[in-house]
C-alpha cells in the first residue's frame, strides 16, 4: 500500500484516477434535501453492473437564491437582488446539450439555492448526491464512496432540490439512483459563486 508520499497528487491518467481518494460532498454541501426528504451522509459501494441512460433533466424552475433568515428583511432583499443580477441557468433553446447541465449557485451558509430536477415518470430509489468523479475511483480503503443519501425517498417527475453550499468553485456533481432496477447517473456542473 502506497502512502502517496512520492506522488505529485495530480491525475494524469486513469491509473491515477482509480487510485485517487474519493472526495466527501460535505466539503461543499452544508445541507441538501429533495422534496423535503433531508439528505444524510453515508458511504456506499458503487454498483458492479452496467449503467443505464438517465431520465433526469433540469426542471422548468431556474435555480434561485433564498435567505435562510426569513425574518431578516435585509437578507431577503439581498437574495432577491442576487437573483435579479444573476442568470443561474441558460435559457437559450439552441444551447448544446452538455452546456444545458451548467448552473450557477450562490455559496454561503446564509443562503439556500432551490431548483427543480425532473426524475421522469418511473420511480427512482436509492438516490445519492456526490461528486461525479468519485465514481471513477476505487473508493476508500473499504471500497466505498461518500455520498449524501435521500433514504426512503422514491422520486418521480419534478422535485424541489434545496441546497446550502459552504464553499465556492467549479465542480462536477452527480445524482445517482436506481430506476426499474437499473443504475443511472445524472451529472451537472455547478459553478458556486459568492
Amino acid at each position: 500500500m502506497s502512502c502517496g508520499c512520492s506522488g505529485n497528487g495530480r491525475i494524469e491518467s486513469w491509473n491515477d484516477w482509480y487510485d485517487a481518494p474519493p472526495q466527501d460532498p460535505r466539503d461543499v454541501i452544508a445541507y441538501a434535501s429533495i422534496n423535503a426528504v433531508a439528505g444524510s451522509f453515508d458511504r456506499v459501494t458503487p454498483p458492479a453492473g452496467a449503467w443505464s441512460a438517465t431520465p433526469i433533466t433540469f426542471g422548468a424552475q431556474l435555480p434561485t437564491c433564498h435567505a435562510l433568515e426569513t425574518d431578516n428583511q435585509l437578507k431577503v432583499a439581498e437574495a432577491q437582488q442576487w437573483n435579479f443580477s444573476h442568470l443561474t441557468k441558460s435559457t437559450l433553446t439552441n444551447l448544446p446539450i452538455p452546456l444545458d447541465k451548467v448552473i450557477f449557485l450562490r455559496g454561503g451558509t446564509e443562503w439556500e439555492m432551490q431548483f427543480l430536477l425532473d426524475f421522469g415518470g418511473d420511480a427512482m430509489t436509492d438516490v445519492y448526491l456526490t461528486f461525479r468523479d468519485n465514481y471513477g475511483t476505487r473508493g476508500d480503503a473499504q471500497g466505498t464512496i461518500p455520498v449524501i443519501t435521500f433514504t426512503g425517498g422514491s422520486f418521480t417527475n419534478a422535485n424541489l432540490v434545496q441546497l446550502t453550499l459552504k464553499s465556492y468553485g467549479r465542480m462536477s456533481m452527480a445524482v445517482v439512483g436506481t430506476v426499474l432496477g437499473n443504475d443511472t447517473m445524472y451529472e451537472s456542473e455547478w459553478i458556486v459563486v459568492p
